[in-house]
């Protein structure tokens, strides 16, 4: 994790009749529940940063038997842990702010196919196409409200474990705000559908390429152009040329040539094509 991550805290509050009302849940429920948060923020990261930042996701609280309410801290970079909370629906500032969140539109779209997701760049906004239906929102909300992954999560987080029980209601809570879920918008949480389609396909090849933009702290946050007129945020997976980065800091220069070997990764689902690149291998230095 980068040097400069802080530690954000929020809680998940179960709720119901019956065993949960007695705070108690059963350790595969709540286990099932964990990982479907974990996926949910680590992979909302990546998404609504464009690859270019990432987060972690703690359990402050041990979970057990007998636990009501998980203490979870995301480690990341503030402006990320923001956006990434602010995305979900989780302590939302306003109404008017959860609503356009990722919760917020799936609970409002109940069981209703996505047909499609139109993503204006220029604009910043996004139209999700949803039978007759039409909803505005921000790109970074309908590109993980089209991800499968993301969709997926907040099942498991949101209704899964809550299934069967009476009066069931969760609570996502913040220092600024609390987000409650009563019984019938749990209900609309349910598993993807299996016409929700994903396809992901990884491609590697080498180029030569100039590093245009360094973060010496993190292998998150670069970028790379070459002659053939490739520009791209990438991550670096050498670590051995993270270390040789981190020990000559002063020394490296942005205008040396590398021939590298990149790794791209292209996601086409309903809101399009989405291609994320990374450095797998810095072969070597053409002008040392």
């Amino acid at each position: 994790m980068d040097e400069d991550a802080a530690l954000t805290q929020f809680t998940i509050s179960y709720d119901a009749e019956g065993e949960l009302g007695a705070h108690t849940i059963d350790a595969e429920d709540l286990g099932n529940a964990i990982i479907g948060m974990n996926d949910l923020i680590t992979k909302a990261a990546k998404i609504v940063s464009g690859g270019t930042s990432e987060a972690a996701l703690k359990v402050i609280a041990p979970a057990k038997e007998g636990s009501l309410e998980i203490i979870f801290a995301i480690a990341a970079d503030p402006q990320t842990t923001v956006s990434v909370l602010r995305t979900i629906g989780i302590g939302a500032a306003s109404a008017a702010a959860y609503a356009g969140s990722v919760i917020g539109i799936m609970d409002r779209l109940k069981d209703k196919k996505i047909d499609r997701v139109e993503i204006n760049p220029k604009s910043q906004k996004a139209v999700i196409h949803a039978g007759d239906e039409k909803i505005e929102a921000s790109p970074k909300v309908a590109n993980l409200v089209s991800s499968k992954d993301i969709r997926q999560a907040l099942h498991k987080v949101i209704q899964a474990p809550l299934e069967g029980h009476k009066s069931a209601a969760i609570k996502f809570i913040t220092e600024e705000r609390t987000t409650e879920l009563n019984e019938n918008e749990i209900k609309n949480f349910k598993p993807i559908k299996s016409d929700v389609i994903e396809k992901q396909t990884t491609t590697k090849f080498e180029k030569v390429v100039q590093f245009t933009k360094l973060n010496f702290k993190s292998k998150r946050g670069w970028t790379i152009s070459s002659q053939d007129g490739l520009e791209a945020n990438v991550t670096i997976n050498d670590q051995a040329f993270m270390e040789k980065v981190a020990a000559n800091e002063e020394a490296f220069q942005k205008d040396k040539l590398y021939t590298v070997e990149i790794e791209k990764t292209e996601t086409i689902n309903i809101s399009g094509t989405h291609t994320r690149y990374a450095i797998a291998r810095v072969i070597n230095e053409l002008n040392p």
